[in-house]
C-alpha cells in the first residue's frame, strides 16, 4: 500500500472537557460607542422575554419593542436597561403597552453600548 509519513508530534495528546454557559458561544458586541440592530417581523409569542448578555461597567442594552402592522412601525414598550452578567434575565417593560397581544406582529430592536447579547427567547 502507499506509504504514510510517520508524523513527530512536538506536544503531548490529551483528552480535555470544556464547557460554557449556555448560548454563549456567538454574540453581537457593541463597544463604547454603542450599536444596534433588530429583528424581522415576527409574531409575538406567549410568556416571558428572557435575555442572555454581558454588559460591562459603563454599558447598557435596551430593548424596543415594535408594532409592525403599519407601514412605518410604532413603539409599542421600552425595556429597563440591562446591568451585569445575565445569563437568562427576564426582560422587564418601562411601560408595558397592553396592545401587545400574543400573535401581534412586531419586531425586536436592540440597543447595546459596551455590551453583548448573546441570545434572546420566550419562556
Amino acid at each position: 500500500g502507499p506509504k504514510i509519513k510517520q508524523v513527530e508530534r512536538k506536544h503531548r495528546t490529551a483528552v480535555g472537557l470544556v464547557t460554557l454557559p449556555r448560548d454563549r458561544f456567538v454574540s453581537l458586541e457593541a463597544g463604547p460607542r454603542g450599536g444596534q440592530f433588530s429583528t424581522q417581523p415576527f409574531a409575538l409569542p406567549k410568556g416571558q422575554l428572557r435575555v442572555n448578555s454581558r454588559i460591562r461597567e459603563n454599558g447598557t442594552l435596551k430593548i424596543v419593542l415594535y408594532d409592525t402592522h403599519k407601514a412605518e412601525p410604532t413603539i409599542l414598550a421600552r425595556s429597563r436597561p440591562f446591568a451585569g452578567n445575565q445569563l437568562a434575565s427576564d426582560v422587564s417593560w418601562q411601560q408595558p403597552n397592553r396592545d401587545a397581544s400574543p400573535g401581534t406582529r412586531i419586531k425586536l430592536g436592540f440597543e447595546l453600548v459596551d455590551a453583548e447579547i448573546f441570545s434572546y427567547w420566550w419562556e
